[in-house]
């Protein structure tokens, strides 16, 4: 639904999600009708950015809202093998051999052909990558967190969203 690969390489998630529109547009979202945006690590725990909690235990509500958190984030991970599997420039080393903005270009021309070629009902290739969620679980960290204020009202979302999980 969204990408935007007009940085380089070695800027990471955090940074691109802070710079793009879809930031705005969630937090807009969450302030309006109460939506989430589930992400992983590499992102800043925000109100609309809801994360795993990696040392959950399971069978807790913690822990099942966290297994599903994962099991969401795998679909995401499948989407980018239906890219690869489509695209095989994006498969080729994991490396564009373009300049950074040429590359970001490709990214986005290959996302906007995908987004074409499902509207007219093409079927898809099989997956390259399909990651275990077990993985996804295993390698998250808890990332640093922002201003207080902000904490406190995303643990209160987050406990909202586990209680939604697990009834």
């Amino acid at each position: 639904m969204s990408i935007d690969a007009r940085y380089p390489g070695s800027c990471n998630d955090k940074f691109i999600f802070k710079k793009s529109g879809l930031r705005d547009i969630m937090k807009e979202a969450y302030w309006n009708n109460h939506c989430w945006l589930l992400g992983y690590s590499g992102y800043t725990y925000e109100p609309w950015m809801q994360l795993p909690l990696p040392h959950a235990t399971p069978e807790t509500p913690e822990g099942r809202y966290t297994k599903l958190h994962c099991r969401a984030r795998s679909k995401v991970e499948r989407c980018i093998g239906l890219l690869k599997a489509r695209w095989r420039c994006l498969l080729n080393d994991r490396t564009l051999h373009y300049s950074p903005v040429k590359a970001g270009g490709i990214v986005n021309a290959c996302a906007v052909l995908h987004n074409f070629v499902r509207q007219h009902n093409v079927l898809d290739p099989q997956p390259i990558v399909l990651p275990d969620p077990e993985d996804v679980f295993e390698d998250v960290d808890i990332p640093e967190v922002p201003q207080p204020q902000l904490r406190i009202l995303a643990q209160q979302e987050l406990q909202e969203l586990i209680q939604f999980v697990n009834q």
